[in-house]
């Protein structure tokens, strides 16, 4: 979980996942959300955000099943929009 130093976790703007790896550019997360309902890949952690911790196992839990979720919802939409068209 990383949020700015002067945020404490986990209100918003906080971004939960995991670092994926550094590039010169800074910190890439592999997937990440800030507010458990969408979702992004490879994003950028901007630089005011120093503060990093482990997360919990219900927080883990807690992500993955939304990611899940939001990931299946995803392919049902696209899926019944092809059906549309």
């Amino acid at each position: 979980m990383y949020s700015p130093p002067t945020i404490v976790p986990p209100i918003s703007p906080s971004y939960w996942r995991g670092y994926d790896k550094s590039s010169r550019e800074g910190v890439v997360l592999e997937v990440s959300s800030s507010d458990m309902r969408h979702f992004r890949s490879d994003m950028l952690l901007p630089d005011t955000y120093r503060m990093a911790r482990a997360a919990t196992q219900e927080e883990c839990n807690d992500f993955f099943f939304n990611y899940g979720w939001a990931m299946a919802m995803d392919a049902i939409s696209r899926m019944l929009k092809r059906m549309a068209d």
